[in-house]
Formats: structure tokens, C-alpha cells, sequence
């Protein structure tokens, strides 16, 4: 897989630290000058060389989409346009579980994963409201993410307010 190989995590390390301190901004991905989170996280999966940049690869959408839709649009996005596999962080009701399974086209396991369990690399995607809201990047122990406020900036994966907004992770697997 992508991250097992250890020049792709260094890779990781040094796009994130070019990255470290750019201001959030919604619906940006500029490096130093804005990004919001999952422009941030689409962003170095392409410098990276994961993902191709092209029109609508990130979704179209409010800053408060989460507070009055429950479909999952970061999550369905990046699952069909990122090859991997998507866990459970967190116990979601099976009906819930299902309409992520038809929404990405993706089989979901039903055990609960720890975050023990993240490896460098993965994207953790968090609820908050009705649908998955807030995506970060999982590196050595930290949830490197875009926050309003506060940029790009890197928080531990033990921080309990970033614990309970957790549902999910998506392992990139793409083959060199």
C-alpha cells in the first residue's frame, strides 16, 4: 500500500510541513495564502501524486451543510474518487452504515476500530451535526487538519473534543 513505504511518509512529512500555518479560508486550497480541511487533505493527496486535480474533485458545498443535511459529502466524494477502504472509528446505527455503503459503493466492516489502529497516512473524517463535516490527515500520532481560526495546524490524536467528533478513517491504497 501507498504508506507502507516509508519514502511516501517522509514524502507526507514535508508536504505537510510546506503546508503547516496557511490561514484557514473556506472552499480554498492554496498553500500560504488558504484552505479549508478537506481542500487541505485533497490538496496533498495530490502533490503527493495520489489524486489528479480536476474540476468538482472536492464537493460543492455551505459552510453549514452539516447542520441541515445528513448526506455524507465529504465522505461520499473521497470515496469514490480516492482508492481505499473506509472504517468505523466510532458505532454508527446499521441504517446509517448502509446508506454510507450505497452513497461511496464501498462495504463497510462493522467492528469499531481504535484509533490504535490509524496508520500514517489515513484520513480521518469527523461528524459533527448531521454528516461527516471535517476531514484531517492521521501522522505520527497527530490529526494534521485545516481549522477556522486556527489554519493548518497539527492537534494529538488523544485530544477528547477531536475524539468525539471521530466516525471514520479512509486507508489510501493505492499500489506503486
Amino acid at each position: 500500500m501507498f504508506f507502507d513505504d516509508e519514502k511516501n511518509v517522509e514524502k507526507l512529512r514535508a508536504i505537510i510541513a510546506e503546508w503547516e500555518g496557511t490561514p484557514y479560508r473556506h472552499r480554498c486550497g492554496v498553500k500560504n495564502k488558504g484552505a479549508d480541511c478537506i481542500h487541505f487533505v485533497v490538496k496533498v493527496l495530490v502533490e503527493l501524486g495520489v489524486l489528479t486535480w480536476r474540476e468538482n474533485l472536492v464537493p460543492d458545498y455551505p459552510r453549514d451543510w452539516h447542520l441541515h443535511n445528513t448526506r455524507d459529502l465529504l465522505l461520499e466524494h473521497l470515496a469514490l474518487r480516492v482508492p481505499g477502504a473506509l472504517y468505523l472509528l466510532a458505532p454508527l446505527t446499521e441504517e446509517k452504515i448502509i446508506e454510507v455503503e450505497v452513497l461511496t459503493g464501498k462495504r463497510i466492516p462493522r467492528e469499531v476500530r481504535d484509533v490504535s489502529q490509524l496508520k500514517n497516512g489515513d484520513i480521518v473524517l469527523m461528524h459533527y451535526g448531521h454528516a461527516a463535516s471535517h476531514a484531517g490527515i492521521y501522522l505520527d500520532n497527530y490529526l494534521w487538519q485545516s481549522l477556522a481560526g486556527a489554519g493548518v495546524c497539527r492537534i494529538h490524536i488523544t485530544d477528547r473534543a477531536q475524539r468525539r467528533g471521530m466516525r471514520y478513517y479512509y486507508r489510501v491504497e493505492v499500489r506503486q
